[in-house]
């Protein structure tokens, strides 16, 4: 079996408003502030809400804490609350497929499957949150800055807890679009997923069905899932 040393990983803000203090009293400013924070998660809220099924294209870059990156890409699809497809093109090929209740990850090169019951308590509390349960972000994260500009909004956003899988996590959404996910973790190691296509589209239930070849390993566990494609290689 190939060795399988390097592994994927996915693993409140303040508006900045430019006032005076001298002239504004710190009550009046912080409330203002207060108020444009509320408006911006109420925003970011309304619109993973509004998203409930979707397929595209992404790329991802991956930069670890040693200095090393490395990019792939492919296309996946989902469906909520639980149904979604990863699927890694290049520059090998992986496929992670949530069927609502069992999560699957394919690797056709080692021709070895890893089936697992799905945790949707741990995914809403993964990286995955921001499409499965986007209400809940503002438990888990402050809101450190928002900006928007020519129809482009971004979101910063910074863990409430020190010892949290997700430190930070930055959107980007460009024409009712998502544009780019950054997802860093405790040991400073982040994901950038930059969708080159994201539409708001249903996709077909094969989509979310996987069938194995005869010949395939599979390892099974009952342990869940802490993320959709967070699996060795």
């Amino acid at each position: 079996m190939k060795a399988c040393g390097a592994k994927r990983f996915l693993r409140g803000w303040v508006a900045l408003l430019l006032f005076s203090f001298v002239l504004i009293p710190l009550s009046e400013a912080q409330s203002a502030a207060d108020e444009q924070t509320q408006k911006a998660w109420a925003t970011l809220i309304a619109w993973g809400e509004g998203v409930t099924s979707a397929e595209g294209v992404f790329r991802q870059i991956e930069r670890r804490s040693d200095g090393r990156r490395r990019e792939l890409e492919g296309v996946f699809a989902f469906v909520k609350p639980l149904r979604f497809r990863w699927t890694i093109e290049r520059p090998f090929v992986q496929v992670t497929v949530s069927d609502g209740t069992t999560l699957t990850v394919w690797d056709p090169e080692l021709r070895q499957a890893t089936v697992q019951p799905l945790d949707p308590a741990a995914l809403r509390s993964g990286p995955l949150a921001f499409f499965l349960a986007p209400e809940t972000l503002p438990e888990r994260f402050t809101l450190e800055r928002f900006t928007q500009a020519g129809g482009v909004l971004r979101w910063s956003l910074r863990a409430r807890t020190d010892d949290a899988v997700v430190r930070r996590v930055e959107v980007t959404i460009a024409d009712e679009r998502l544009r780019a996910l950054t997802i860093e973790d405790a040991l400073g190691q982040t994901s950038e997923l930059l969708f080159t296509r994201f539409e708001r589209t249903m996709p077909q239930p094969e989509a979310f069905q996987l069938t194995l070849p005869p010949d395939a390993v599979v390892l099974r566990t009952p342990q869940g899932a802490a993320a959709a494609a967070e699996t060795p290689r």
